[in-house]
């Protein structure tokens, strides 16, 4: 059904030929349990179509991260506080997610051509010395965790094409945060972290009216999908953020990452 046939409420179709990258977007509230289903069944496919379409960049993946300046958006903020918090070789690690974060967004395009792939928001190492992929999201974000853990999934994909080009500065990056590591040039296993706000989690877990407007049979679909992309070599993980206080330029300070079950927190 072309966009312009598709009535308005009508279930926005999962294509797995345009890429993980492309359907993060196509996510619906109402259908996300069908969605979730239909993405499972194709999977390989999106899978293969994802890495096909990935940019791989020849000028290096882990130069300089962004400047000192605050940001002003609210997921940016977030980036960049929890990754100075988790970039020290003295932090404390977070168990199930990171060990530590070695990048905060972390630039996928290559050309021009690549403008839908974007940036990682952050990049961990996990307690193997492996990349991790997290996917952070703000506050207020209206993106579902469908729609967060796909995205995810689509940059751990594109990480997983170049890593050959990524493997020598890899191995160099993890080396000062203690890891004598020889890696394969495979990198079958890319763990994802799907990270938010308090705040966020409350809008889809809580007694929110958007949380009380998710199917009930939304949460065992992501189940299914998480389990799907698990057997791939793409484990997903669930974060909870707070935060103490916010410094003047509005940067979270003194975060706390818990690993939370969606599942079993989900309204029945």
């Amino acid at each position: 059904m072309s966009d312009l046939t598709r009535k308005r409420g009508d279930m926005n179709p999962i294509a797995p030929s345009t890429g993980l990258h492309r359907l993060k977007g196509d996510f619906q509230k109402t259908y996300l349990a069908e969605q979730c289903d239909a993405l499972v069944s194709s999977l390989d496919e999106a899978i293969a179509a994802t890495i096909a379409l990935a940019p791989v960049r020849t000028q290096g993946y882990f130069g300089q991260t962004r400047g000192t300046r605050a940001p002003q958006h609210p997921e940016a903020r977030w980036e960049q506080a929890t990754w100075e918090q988790w970039s020290t070789t003295t932090c404390a690690a977070v168990p199930g997610a990171w060990y530590r974060l070695a990048h905060y967004q972390l630039n996928l395009p290559h050309t021009r051509e690549d403008e839908a792939w974007g940036e990682i928001d952050l990049v961990g190492i996990s307690h193997q010395g492996l990349p991790v992929i997290v996917e952070l999201k703000a506050p207020d974000a209206t993106d579902s965790p469908v729609a967060m853990l796909v995205q995810a999934a689509a940059y751990a994909l594109a990480f997983r094409k170049a890593w050959h080009t990524i493997l020598p500065e890899w191995t160099a990056l993890v080396r000062r945060y203690g890891f004598d590591l020889t890696f394969t040039d495979k990198l079958h296993l890319c763990p994802l972290v799907c990270a938010a706000p308090t705040r966020y989690w409350n809008e889809w877990l809580g007694d929110s009216p958007r949380a009380q407007k998710v199917t009930a049979g939304t949460w065992p679909a992501l189940m299914r999908l998480v389990l799907a992309l698990a057997e791939r070599g793409l484990p997903a993980t669930f974060v909870r953020l707070d935060h103490a206080h916010e410094d003047d330029d509005g940067l979270p300070r003194l975060i706390r990452a818990s690993v939370i079950d969606p599942f079993g927190a989900a309204p029945k």
